[in-house]
């Protein structure tokens, strides 16, 4: 994702839109479950609406994150705006930026201390600094070094750069999304004069969503693939050749997205690769 998001289709981020528009979720990020082990123990079926509780609990634990003394927010990878919201309504200026073509009619009724802006954060320009600014679960979706010297250009001096998203467990594990562990994050963050306040490791709290999301795979999406599979073996070879091969970018895009969630989404793998992590750094 540092260098391509393999779920982006002309603009258009196909994860994000079937989380808005399909499972009709008010927000982008993974959740905060509370006690998530107590929850996966005593068996309790995870819903859409526990899914959306969970999804709070990530926006309150976010805002208890931020120090007191900042008043103005960038909050970048904005999806479609449930923080910037909130954050506005408890008085923030904030101005929210998301390159996804889908998500400026979130913002068609921006309070009046929330602004929005249609750009990726590489290209973001502004005559303004910011006391802090917000990734929400999009530090991966664009170089490392460029993000820092952004953040460099558009942080207030003692500015704060809070971050919550995933990071690779220790330098071994291949996933090409997730390019950093904690520790090299850091270090690259201290070239930039950013220095780590506070680490906190919210893995379990993050969980029963992957476990959410494998499920539903194996239920909905895995039954879908293999009755697309099998629509396309039971056609004459010509015309399964002609299909393939008109739709041949298409179809490999769409394999590409969905062996990388099989992956991702495996609660096994996740635990052995990624720490999901909220850091907090500030700038000297």
């Amino acid at each position: 994702m540092s260098e391509q998001n393999i779920t982006e289709f002309d603009g258009l981020d196909l994860e994000l839109f079937f989380c808005t528009e399909i499972l009709k979720l008010t927000s982008l990020h993974y959740g905060y479950w509370e006690e998530s082990e107590k929850r996966i123990e005593e068996g309790k079926k995870l819903t859409l609406d526990c899914l959306r509780d969970a999804q709070q609990k990530y926006t309150d634990m976010l805002i208890a994150a931020i120090p007191k003394n900042v008043k103005s927010i960038l909050d970048v990878g904005c999806g479609i705006g449930d923080v910037s919201r909130v954050l506005s309504k408890l008085e923030y200026d904030v101005t929210a930026i998301s390159p996804d073509v889908n998500h400026a009619k979130y913002f068609e009724d921006c309070l009046s201390k929330l602004t929005f802006l249609q750009t990726k954060f590489e290209d973001f320009n502004i005559d303004s600094k910011f006391d802090l600014i917000l990734m929400s679960e999009s530090q991966n979706y664009f170089p490392t070094e460029i993000g820092f010297r952004q953040c460099t250009a558009f942080l207030s001096p003692k500015g704060y750069l809070l971050v919550a998203g995933m990071f690779r467990k220790d330098s071994s594990s291949k996933i090409i999304e997730v390019p950093n562990t904690i520790e090299d994050y850091t270090k690259t963050a201290e070239k930039h004069s950013l220095l780590l306040v506070e680490n906190v490791d919210i893995t379990q709290n993050i969980l029963p969503t992957i476990n959410f999301i494998y499920e539903s795979m194996q239920n909905y999406v895995d039954p879908g693939v293999k009755m697309l599979s099998q629509f396309m073996s039971s056609v004459s070879p010509l015309k399964s050749w002609f299909i393939k091969f008109i739709f041949r970018k298409q179809i490999n895009k769409a394999l590409q997205a969905y062996t990388y969630y099989r992956k991702k989404t495996d609660p096994l793998f996740f635990k052995q690769n990624i720490v999901y992590a909220r850091l907090l750094f500030q700038y000297n």
